[in-house]
């Protein structure tokens, strides 16, 4: 997975890569938001990615290629992670903090 920001332009997006028989990638285009991405993981099942957007932490279901859920918070997240249960996901924000959330629920558990 890939995500690409651009420079002056507050819209980011998700692209998969796949490898294919011939030396290059096949790229193909998921998702755009309208806000920065900084930074992408997916559950181990790869059907979640979240995303870490310059407003908070969003949920997509790569199956539907929809929103699930956008989690709107006042720092930018600049890494995140899911646990290997999937069940949880680690972020970094630009403040120090650590923020937790369940993908299944519907609130941020809070900083640590």
């Amino acid at each position: 997975m890939l995500t690409t920001a651009r420079l002056g332009v507050s819209k980011g997006s998700l692209h998969s890569f796949k490898a294919n028989d011939t030396p290059r990638l096949a790229v193909e285009f998921l998702f755009e938001v309208n806000v920065t991405v900084w930074t992408v993981d997916c559950n181990s099942s790869g059907t979640y990615a979240a995303l870490g957007t310059s407003t908070g932490p969003a949920l997509l279901d790569l199956e539907t290629r929809s929103l699930v859920r956008f989690y709107r918070i006042e720092s930018d997240i600049l890494s995140l992670q899911f646990l290997s249960s999937g069940n949880v996901v680690l972020c970094g924000l630009r403040s120090g903090s650590i923020l937790t959330f369940d993908p299944r629920l519907k609130q941020i558990f809070g900083n640590t």
